[in-house]
Order: structure tokens, then sequence, then C-alpha cells
């Protein structure tokens, strides 16, 4: 994905997603490469180590949550997950 839609996604500046990418590059997390639809353009994709971390994470979030499942239920689990892909208000009330 371009950082430009990164920045987007995340509701955050191109130059805090510049920050984050020259990070992850430097921890070879991510890389960006040309995209081949615009030679102006660059996408910003997982490395191969990127890659493994992405679903190693995924796993342990997964077991986490089946965790915390068995301690405060399935459906307190739920509501949270929902509570989270809310939009968060900005700014004071």
């Amino acid at each position: 994905m371009r950082a430009a839609h990164l920045a987007r996604d995340a509701g955050v500046t191109r130059q805090a997603i510049a920050q984050v990418v020259a990070d992850l590059e430097q921890l070879e997390i991510v890389e960006q490469i040309l995209d081949p639809t615009d030679a102006r353009a660059k996408i910003v994709r997982y490395t191969p180590f990127g890659t493994r971390g992405y679903r190693r994470a995924l796993t342990v979030f997964a077991d986490l949550e089946r965790e915390a499942g068995r301690t405060i239920g399935s459906d307190r689990i739920s509501a949270l997950k929902q509570d989270l892909h809310r939009p968060a208000s900005i700014g004071p009330p």
C-alpha cells in the first residue's frame, strides 16, 4: 500500500507515516518498492521477516483472546472488540 493510503487509513499525516515507515524499514519489517502502476510512487510492503512477525503476532493475539475469553467470558470479549472498532472522538468533549 502507498504511504499516503496508510496515512489516510490511520488518520495521521503523511509525515507521521513516513517516520513510522522509516523506523520499520530500519528494523527490516517493511520495505518500499516502486509502484509498478506509477513510477513516481512507492509501495510499502512487509519483508519476509515482517510477514513472519505479523503471522506470529496474529497467533499470539488469538491465544490472548482465547485466554481472556476464559477469564471474563466471550460475550465481554465480543463487546470489547466492537468498542475498539468504533472511531474514537478526537479532542475535548
